[in-house]
């Protein structure tokens, strides 16, 4: 039961963050690619995938059990990575939410994998 609600928390945040990343103002875009050193295209190839990867793991277990293990490993992957990415720059307050997002994620990939 633990674990359904982390995979609901874990969906439902990334689908909150997906939506925001996919119509970000140019201002954040510009701020993506000026501090971060990151393309515009990889900011909208990773909005989507929160999206596609949140409606597996909201959806994934009704569906098919590999879509939300799948889902996981995304989005642990973007956590991961953003975590990261605000280290290298010194953000550290900022990388905590990312931080605890990879944390449940790799939870549920624990618990989806040894089933």
């Amino acid at each position: 039961m633990v674990y359904k609600i982390l995979q609901i928390i874990l969906g439902l945040a990334f689908l909150i963050f997906g939506v925001l990343t996919l119509n970000a103002k140019q201002e954040v875009l510009d701020q993506v690619s000026q501090h971060y050193g990151r393309p515009i295209w990889l900011h909208y190839t990773i909005g989507t995938l929160e999206i596609i990867a949140s409606i597996g793991l909201l959806l994934g277990l009704k569906i098919n059990p590999s879509f939300s293990l799948i889902s996981a490993t995304i989005l642990g992957l973007i956590c991961l990575d953003s975590f990261i990415m605000h280290l290298m720059h010194k953000e550290y307050l900022i990388s905590l939410p990312s931080l605890i997002l990879f944390i449940i994620a790799s939870i549920l990939l624990f618990k989806m994998y040894n089933k």
